[in-house]
């Protein structure tokens, strides 16, 4: 699609589907290249970070391949629709990178293998690394709900966007609360000691503005959460509570470039 960007269509036997990937080719290119898994939020897809992002434009000046896999409605979860299982982990943490290993040339130490997202694509980068510790190096989230138990509603919607029944999910949060804690960021927190860990949210209202966007004011004091789960298990990170801003792409690509300024 461009010098850099190159877009692919992938049978997944773990979705049972041919779904989409984007690839940026690394800004600065080497023998092998850092990577980073960049995932879009719920009602978007693998297009939304190049075509609303600026992922390519952000990204020129970088060592990193950049792979931006489809996530669905973005549940980042194994997910029963009628017979059938939509298992995105898998097709996550599994297949996309034997993908990669096939047609690229990679450098796969745990300090070159990133993962980030925003909004719902932050929380299955979070929930990755926390299942994957010894497989990433940095994980980041923007926007993003990491305590799934006090977003119940939210994670119900995007379930049932993807076709599932309501609280299919995980279950019932009272009856199936284990699940919920074993897909959660928040209760997983102790298995993220040792990571590169960035997070981000706006305060939900713009300078000079009255309407407040309650979605990013929410997320915001999960971020406030997360962080003081963190700190009291002694987990350095990077918490960044931004004076302004909504949840939408102006935000996301804000978040994105100030990321990368740190790597």
């Amino acid at each position: 699609l461009s010098p850099r960007l190159r877009e692919f269509f992938l049978y997944s036997p773990a979705l049972g589907r041919t779904v989409g990937v984007r690839v940026l080719l690394p800004g600065i290119p080497a023998e092998v290249s850092p990577v980073i898994h960049l995932f879009h939020g719920g009602g978007d897809d693998f297009r939304s970070w190049t075509d609303f992002g600026s992922a390519e434009e952000l990204t020129l000046d970088s060592p990193y391949l950049v792979v931006m896999p489809d996530g669905g409605a973005g549940t980042y979860s194994r997910l029963a629709v009628g017979s059938k299982v939509h298992d995105w982990p898998r097709f996550h943490t599994e297949e996309i990178p034997a993908f990669l290993k096939a047609n690229f040339s990679v450098d796969w130490a745990p300090a070159s293998q990133l993962v980030a997202g925003l909004s719902m694509g932050g929380y299955g980068a979070m929930k990755y690394a926390a299942w994957h510790p010894d497989r990433y190096g940095s994980a980041a989230a923007f926007s993003s709900p990491l305590d799934p138990l006090s977003t119940v509603p939210a994670f119900d919607i995007i379930a049932m966007r993807e076709g599932a029944r309501s609280l299919s999910l995980f279950g019932d949060p009272a009856l199936d609360r284990s699940e919920w804690l074993a897909n959660s960021p928040y209760a997983l927190a102790e298995n993220l000691r040792g990571l590169d860990l960035w997070f981000s949210a706006g305060s939900g209202s713009l300078e000079g503005a009255k309407d407040r966007d309650l979605l990013e004011s929410m997320i915001s004091s999960q971020g406030e959460r997360f962080s003081a789960r963190l700190n009291s298990l002694g987990i350095r990170h990077s918490w960044f509570p931004r004076t302004s801003g909504l949840h939408n792409w102006t935000s996301w690509e804000r978040e994105l470039g100030a990321w990368l300024k740190t790597l």
